[in-house]
């Protein structure tokens, strides 16, 4: 029997499939998102959670950081915390 942890062997299987594609998706994402993250996301995002500048928000699961780049635009500052 294997004294391994089944979730941590999960976790790392889903970090190195998560590894393989970054690079794929970081490029069609771009910095700033893609065309449905910029018109729908974005906007709404901001008008639902009433962002002001100097408010200090931390954003959970985040991805590649594009929407706390637009939270940082905007003047709100941003923690980022990646799974």
């Amino acid at each position: 029997m294997s004294s391994e942890n089944p979730l941590s062997v999960l976790h790392e299987e889903t970090r190195s499939i998560w590894d393989q594609n970054a690079s794929f998706w970081d490029e069609k994402m771009s910095d700033n998102g893609n065309h449905f993250q910029r018109t729908l996301i974005h906007p709404a995002s901001e008008r639902l959670l009433q962002l002001q500048a100097n408010e200090q928000v931390l954003e959970i699961a985040c991805g590649n950081g594009i929407f706390a780049r637009r939270m940082a635009q905007i003047g709100v500052f941003c923690g980022c915390h990646r799974f």
